[in-house]
């Protein structure tokens, strides 16, 4: 500008301390012209451009405190016209400085805590709520602060918080495919009733807490594949990748499973067991599957508790990084049956092995995990410190055990202890 008005010649007479403070005011400005573009990117435009407007208001408050200025009945006219330009229909300040998830009503901020697919709700109610009406093809649900669940999102969708608390006092009762991932959950029992549950990467279950035998322990007591109630429902699938959990259980606390259960575990803790199957007695599963490849585990059943297994229970377990501390059982110390029993073990010497049953386990003369037809056993690796055992509950059906690789202390086809007539097992890589 100064060559348009040809004044290039005076450049050389301004003075050091202009020149610091023409430079500091051309960066003030070029960030304030970068906030203003950004907050027209995040915000309301009807909003923002009526906020950066009030700058006016302090640059005449500014210049009647500290260079006298007079300010006369119409720029006191104008200064509260512009007020009143930033005040929305009912009522509410916003502050230009503020994040849009924030609003400023009076002296209350209330803060938008949940995010659905980019647009921000107040509670998790009303992000649930929107959901419903969602035509996404992948939903996705963020904690912008800590929350407390107060419904169930009736749609599939990723839960997710960046670290954040997802608290849920009841149970929590899934009505679509749901995945945790990269959240801290504060909840005790969830029943999936049928459909797909997935811990995702990051999941941290330890602000949940729950007591065993007396004894305190963290994370998400129960989780369960199928229903609470006597319903039946097709299958399920449960998958862990990360998080801490006391029981899992691919069937439900009761009600019937017509196709297959799965339970695929590659990360997380497991305090106490995994099971394949259902908890109480007269529920039945069609079949189970269980597929074992890391984290840290106890006991490992791949029936059900008291519930029945129609078909085979199928117990896969692998991996350099699995940590079972417990037995691995075929079917169940509990009183449920199975039609068939398929466990292969296929891990590492360093992460040892106490025990594992190719059926149910007896104890006390009494049969636990009876099995109509037959019992395969596989060991291609790892090491087992104690028993590999094929039977130790009654057995109608053919007993094979087939060990091709791995350190095994002690092989029994059949435990010495058990009441029960059962089948003469077979050995193969022995």
């Amino acid at each position: 500008m100064v060559f348009v008005v040809k004044a290039q010649g005076q450049i050389a007479a301004v003075s050091a301390k202009t020149w610091i403070f023409l430079v500091l005011s051309g960066v003030a400005t070029g960030a304030s012209w970068l906030c203003y573009f950004k907050a027209l990117q995040l915000g309301d435009v009807n909003r923002v451009v009526p906020i950066d407007k009030s700058s006016t208001i302090l640059t005449i408050i500014l210049a009647f405190i500290f260079f006298k200025e007079e300010i006369n009945v119409l720029r006191l006219v104008c200064v509260v016209l512009i007020a009143i330009g930033t005040l929305d229909n009912q009522g509410t300040i916003y502050s230009k400085g503020a994040l849009t998830a924030n609003q400023i009503t009076g002296n209350t901020v209330t803060k938008d805590k949940v995010d659905l697919n980019g647009t921000s709700y107040k509670t998790w109610a009303e992000a649930t709520a929107a959901l419903a009406g969602s035509e996404e093809p992948v939903n996705i649900i963020t904690l912008l602060d800590d929350e407390t669940a107060t419904s169930t999102p009736p749609k599939p969708c990723i839960i997710t918080g960046d670290g954040k608390t997802l608290t849920y006092a009841g149970d929590l009762e899934l009505q679509a495919a749901l995945t945790f991932k990269s959240i801290k959950l504060n909840m005790s029992t969830i029943y999936a009733n049928g459909h797909d549950l997935t811990f995702d990467e990051s999941v941290d279950c330890r602000p949940s807490t729950y007591t065993n035998n007396g004894n305190p322990l963290t994370g998400i007591r129960n989780i369960w594949g199928g229903t609470k109630d006597n319903n039946t429902i097709d299958k399920t699938n449960i998958v862990i990748k990360s998080g801490q959990f006391g029981w899992i259980y691919g069937g439900g606390n009761a009600g019937n499973i017509t196709g297959t259960t799965k339970v695929t575990i590659s990360g997380g803790t497991v305090n106490n067991s995994v099971f394949g199957g259902s908890h109480a007695a007269g529920s039945t599963v069609g079949n189970t599957e269980l597929n074992i490849t890391g984290g840290t585990l106890n006991y490992i059943y791949g029936g059900g508790w008291n519930g029945d297994v129609t078909g085979t229970a199928t117990t896969n377990i692998s991996g350099d990084n699995t940590v079972v501390s417990g037995f691995i059982i075929g079917n169940t110390e509990g009183t449920g049956t199975a039609g068939n029993t398929d466990v292969t073990l296929d891990t590492s010497a360093d992460n040892p092995i106490q025990e594992v049953h190719g059926a149910g386990i007896n104890y006390n003369n009494t049969v636990h995990g009876k099995v109509s037809g037959n019992v395969n056993l596989t060991v291609l690796d790892g090491r087992i410190t104690g028993s590999l055992i094929g039977c130790s509950s009654a057995v109608e059906g053919k007993i094979n055990i087939n060990v091709k690789g791995g350190e095994v202390k002690r092989i029994s086809g059949i435990d010495y202890s058990l009441s029960a007539d059962s089948p003469t097992p077979t050995y193969s890589g022995i």
